[in-house]
């Protein structure tokens, strides 16, 4: 199926009159499949075993007549990984963002409705921010002194930097154990999820639930959701519960493994990972119709977040191999 990947607009409000704050700035949020820092809660797991071993979990009481198993567990929500904030004198305040992404990220900022009211250096403008880095970005000021003057601003954010040049396009292993094969159950511009930018160019293995996930480049993680376990075909419900690693490669690009079961990713935001690690097992989480490993390679294409092509090493053929559906590839 396919994945939301984190993108986030907000806008702020700063009312200044005379250069004293004059009101609250409000701020708003348009969320496009990234989680806001949230506590820890507490839940209960409830699973069981039908009558075709197929093990189904819920976090509600399922109606069947197994056994049920009850674990209560704690769900740590993924956290916040991008601040905008202030910093100095009200009468010309600097923006500053702090990124606590393992990875590059592109931030846009616009003026909303300014009112005698400049940037400096002047909006609309992108800024990459590299990896764990806070920077000061843009002031604000009066166009004309003594005069009231307000404004706010937008932004909204995208995982990687827009230097990226795919530079790999051939050299992608397989992501699941050498001698191994799984079919292809949708490929490249397939009908039923993989129409969209960021997953035109993805590809879904059919595996059974908890095969091992090897990495299919080497690179470092720059996010993960893990805790997720629940998935389905309604997509308002569960588009944005796939647990997930993101691994960012050296040329920029950033592969997105999907799905994944809950609480089996074994890598952290940081960890550098080689060629062929195991990372995680598959799953069924977040939009999806069975257990199946949903994957693609990811760049920042001026501000938007689009799938590109690839090619897998497959054992037994001479040249790399575009992933077609129907497909049975065996790792090498």
């Amino acid at each position: 199926m396919s994945i939301t990947t984190p993108s986030r607009l907000r806008t702020h409000r700063l009312q200044i009159l005379l250069f004293q704050l004059r009101g609250l700035r409000i701020l708003a949020c348009v969320l496009l499949g990234c989680a806001l820092a949230q506590p820890v809660a507490a839940k209960k797991l409830f699973s069981y075993q039908d009558e075709n071993g197929r093990w189904h979990f819920s976090d509600t009481k399922p109606d069947t007549d197994a056994d049920v198993s009850v674990e209560r567990i704690k769900v740590h929500q993924r956290d916040k990984n991008v601040y905008v904030r202030q910093v100095g004198a009200n009468s010309a305040p600097t923006y500053q963002v702090q990124n606590l992404f393992a990875g590059p990220i592109e931030i846009e900022f616009r003026l909303v409705s300014p009112v005698n009211t400049i940037a400096r250096p002047s909006l609309p403008r992108s800024f990459v921010v590299p990896a764990n880095t806070t920077v000061n970005l843009f002031s604000l000021h009066p166009r004309q002194q003594g005069k009231s003057w307000s404004s706010g601003f937008s932004y909204i954010f995208v995982p990687g930097s827009p230097k990226a040049d795919h530079t790999q396009i051939d050299n992608y292993q397989l992501p699941y154990a050498r001698g191994a094969r799984y079919p292809v159950s949708q490929g490249f511009n397939g009908e039923y999820s993989h129409n969209g930018l960021q997953g035109r160019y993805a590809v879904d293995f059919a595996m059974p639930d908890g095969t091992p996930v090897h990495a299919a480049r080497q690179g470092t993680v720059m996010d993960v959701a893990r805790d997720y376990y629940s998935g389905g075909v309604d997509r308002d419900k569960f588009g944005a519960r796939a647990n997930f690693i993101r691994i960012l490669h050296d040329d920029g690009t950033h592969a997105i493994y999907a799905h994944l079961r809950w609480e089996s990713v074994l890598v952290v935001a940081g960890n550098r990972v080689r060629r062929g690690q195991v990372i995680a097992k598959s799953g069924s989480t977040g939009f999806s119709s069975g257990p199946h490993l949903h994957f693609a390679v990811q760049q920042n294409d001026g501000m938007r977040l689009v799938s590109i092509p690839f090619r897998f090493k497959v054992a037994h053929q001479v040249a790399p191999v575009t992933p077609q559906a129907g497909d049975l590839l065996i790792a090498q």
